[in-house]
């Protein structure tokens, strides 16, 4: 660990995620695109994309995920909604880590964001160091606890 000092996110967790599926829900595709060549530089395992709440469910009902990255304002079915019907859904994807993709962080929206059970909240637009901290710590530290 004392070499990882100074390094920058996205490295230390290069290695760790190749194993890791990672859904990332936007309705705005460039977003998408972003998300993935983000993802793509720490050379995770696999990402999948949704372009609304609905998909995702459809998504994480099917497929194992790690973690979702959810944005709020969706089509069909919004993020906040997506998060409520995971948290209830009573099934092992209950407790996949959920994080909110948003411009909106005032303290109201971030309450509301913590009580439909969202784990964190990533502002958009979306910064590389602040993802990798966040897939450091919903990922790399879960991993470490498990071993312990």
């Amino acid at each position: 660990e004392a070499e990882q000092i100074g390094m920058k996110p996205v490295d230390r967790m290069r290695g760790h995620l190749s194993d890791k599926t990672i859904l990332v829900a936007d309705d705005d595709k460039i977003n998408l695109v972003i998300m993935k060549e983000l993802l793509d530089q720490g050379e995770v395992g696999q990402v999948l994309t949704a372009s609304n709440g609905q998909k995702a469910l459809d998504i994480i009902k099917t497929n194992p995920c790690d973690i979702v990255f959810m944005d709020i304002q969706m089509p069909v079915l919004d993020g906040i909604e997506a998060t409520r019907i995971i948290r209830e859904g009573g099934e092992v994807w209950s407790q996949i880590p959920v994080v909110a993709m948003t411009t909106s962080v005032s303290r109201d929206y971030l309450a509301r964001y913590k009580e439909a059970g969202m784990n964190a909240v990533l502002p958009k637009p979306v910064i590389i160091d602040a993802l990798y901290e966040t897939l450091e710590s919903y990922l790399l530290k879960k991993r470490r606890s498990d071993a312990a």
